[in-house]
């Protein structure tokens, strides 16, 4: 066999071993064995190996040098070593353009198990060591913050990184620290080195209106707020804190601070005091009855749309008990009932969920839309609550989109409209509906848009007769509404199941 030299071959694969007996270790590049000991952490053959400056030089594939790989593969012998050698090429960067730092602070660890970060210890003791070579050092305070490496963010700062800085998200390390990290030590490092708290969000909230965490509320709330305080403090956000948070709450108003209402509409007021237990209502109605007044009588232009699936009742007869009855009421009354069945329908509530929460409503004075008969139908059917909708006063504003509900509510509600006044100006472009209305109608022009072979082709006397009955019923009363359609067809001493047919609960084909 001829002599190889030693640089003749690469080790690429991390997970192999050295080569097998019939290869031998001799016929390894002392590169490649190099690059094998620090994946194996094998820290003799790197002392024996590395016997001349310039195999600190060494790299894999990927550029990455010997300290690099060590970090990767979590191998603190090798590290240790590595670090005592005064001419490392500390600052050498990968192909991504990662120094050491950046490895051990931004990366996954590299041994083929579960993807979990690189260990604390590697980004400390490089750091002690002095080796702080990036490009990205407000990254690395961020990344350090996240990952709740305490001792690795006081060592940054202490480098010099800008506690204040914005990452690429226009989020400051202080922001980071509060919200998104829950890291309540890194929050007091950040602030004992000067991080400003007052730096807010796009939506001028500050830290400690976003903070989730009561432990680092308190932290922010006595750094930011004393009784000569002028930052403001919003009104949605107070709230809530009679709940979470009931000293920080008190001491809002022991501190005079200043309430701001601005961002907060009757929308937001409810779901806050609908969401809290009722001891802590009662604490907010006695403190905040004078702010939430100026917010349920501010005149408003629309129907207000609200974000909540969990209405109290119980918290709503508490409001309607007390002194805002009134501001209660009139709220109610501008409430987009849509939104909130979409938010209950969203949350998987019941059709008895729904019907107590949105019953109790109507008896207030809340308005239904036609849109929301669709959004019943479509997740219940034909349920006691769909009924019960039909027998509203008004159903306001017509639906104009059918998108993703069933199409047959329409004629329920709408007790005037035939089905060829409607096939007319029908834009739908989803199969569906014509598949649903085929299991009710049998016509030409409804038919030719089903590729079904198995739907009806000539009608049945049954349709003829329960559209011509409609038709004299509406024409002969006079009915405009649902509602008086249903009042009136349900005082007829017909049997229940001619009923079904009339008002379309049962399909005929």
């Amino acid at each position: 066999m001829s002599e190889l030299s030693e640089d003749e071959y690469d080790y690429r694969d991390y997970i192999a071993e050295f080569a097998d007996e019939k290869v031998g270790p001799p016929l390894i590049a002392k590169k490649s064995r190099l690059i094998a000991a620090a994946v194996q952490g094998n820290v003799d053959i790197i002392r024996d190996l590395l016997d001349s400056p310039k195999w600190y030089h060494v790299r894999d594939n990927m550029n990455r040098n010997l300290l690099h790989i060590a970090i990767l593969r979590e191998q603190r012998e090798v590290f240790d070593y590595i670090l005592t050698l005064p001419d490392f090429p500390f600052d050498a960067f990968s192909t991504y353009g990662e120094t050491v730092l950046d490895v051990a602070l931004t990366v996954f660890g590299d041994n083929y198990g579960p993807r979990k970060f690189v260990e604390e210890y590697f980004a400390r003791e490089l750091l002690r060591k002095g080796i702080f070579y990036t490009w990205h050092e407000n990254t690395l305070l961020l990344r350090a913050i996240e990952r709740s490496y305490n001792e690795v963010v006081v060592l940054l700062i202490e480098q010099g990184v800008d506690v204040d800085a914005y990452n690429c998200n226009g989020f400051t390390p202080l922001q980071v620290a509060t919200t998104y990290a829950d890291n309540a030590e890194a929050t007091a490092i950040l602030l004992m080195f000067g991080a400003d708290p007052l730096i807010c969000y796009p939506t001028w909230y500050t830290v400690f209106e976003k903070c989730p965490n009561p432990e680092i509320q308190k932290i922010l709330f006595y750094y930011i707020y004393d009784q000569g305080s002028e930052v403001d403090i919003h009104l949605e956000v107070l709230l809530p804190l009679a709940a979470t948070n009931p000293s920080l709450f008190d001491e809002v108003f022991k501190n005079s601070i200043n309430i701001n209402m601005t961002k907060c509409h009757a929308g937001i007021c409810l779901e806050k005091l609908c969401v809290m237990d009722v001891e802590s209502l009662k604490l907010v109605i006695t403190k905040c009855t004078y702010y939430l007044r100026k917010v349920f009588s501010a005149p408003v232009q629309e129907k207000i749309k609200v974000c909540c699936n969990k209405w109290s009742l119980e918290n709503l007869l508490v409001l309607l008990e007390s002194n805002l009855r009134d501001d209660i009421l009139n709220s109610i009354k501008i409430l987009d009932s849509t939104s909130i069945l979409q938010e209950m329908v969203k949350d998987n509530k019941t059709e008895s969920e729904i019907s107590e929460v949105l019953c109790f409503l109507l008896s207030y004075g809340l308005e239904i839309a036609a849109y929301d008969l669709h959004l019943i139908y479509s997740e219940f059917g034909y349920c006691n609550l769909f009924k019960i909708l039909l027998h509203m006063d008004d159903v306001s504003q017509k639906c104009d989109n059918f998108q993703n509900v069933k199409i047959m509510p329409l004629f329920s509600y709408d007790v005037t409209i035939s089905l060829e006044d409607y096939l007319d100006s029908f834009k739908s472009n989803q199969p569906a509906h014509f598949l649903e209305l085929c299991s009710y109608f049998c016509r030409p022009n409804l038919i030719k848009n089903c590729d079904l072979e198995t739907v009806q082709q000539i009608p049945l006397l049954v349709e003829l007769a329960r559209n011509e009955f409609r038709k004299f019923f509406v024409e002969k009363f006079q009915i405009k509404t649902c509602r008086r359609f249903y009042s009136l067809l349900n005082c007829l001493p017909i049997s229940n199941t001619y009923k079904k047919i009339v008002t379309y609960e049962t399909p005929l084909y």
